[in-house]
């Protein structure tokens, strides 16, 4: 004898294909990201290797690894502003913050990582626009 699905079985299964159509248009997949970016930590492009790992990358919980690349990119970005680059920089270490154990310590460190790129940025900005346009020339 062949086994026989209940009625209410392929009714829930049709509520299930259902349920997982996009509700308007074609579904579109987000653009990867380069793997590059996805595995490399914070720190200026001038340190090669685990050495680059003695820069802060979170504090017990928060992850500055994502502001960093945002960083990153912003300061690739043509005619980006360095300084509002930075803020935006510090703005988004600080909304990790509260993700750590120890808030306060994260704070500190986000505010420490903020003052080296305020003081010690500006070639590496430099360097990422020059880049940038010479990608955009060729």
């Amino acid at each position: 004898m062949l086994w026989k699905p209940a009625p209410f079985v392929l009714c829930g299964l049709c509520l299930l294909s259902l349920l997982s159509l996009p509700l308007s248009g074609r579904a579109e997949a987000p653009p990867k990201r380069p793997r590059i970016l996805d595995e490399r930590p914070c720190g200026p492009d001038s340190i090669r290797g685990p050495l680059r790992y003695l820069f802060f990358q979170g504090c017990v919980g928060a992850d500055f690894r994502e502001a960093c690349r945002r960083h990153d990119a912003c300061y690739d970005t043509i005619g980006s502003d360095r300084r509002a680059c930075d803020k935006r920089f510090l703005q988004d270490m600080l909304a990790e913050c509260p993700k750590s154990k120890h808030p306060a310590r994260a704070r500190y460190r986000a505010h420490f990582a903020y003052l080296g790129v305020k003081f010690g940025g500006k070639g590496a900005w430099k360097s990422a626009q020059e880049l940038a346009r010479k990608l955009i020339a060729d």
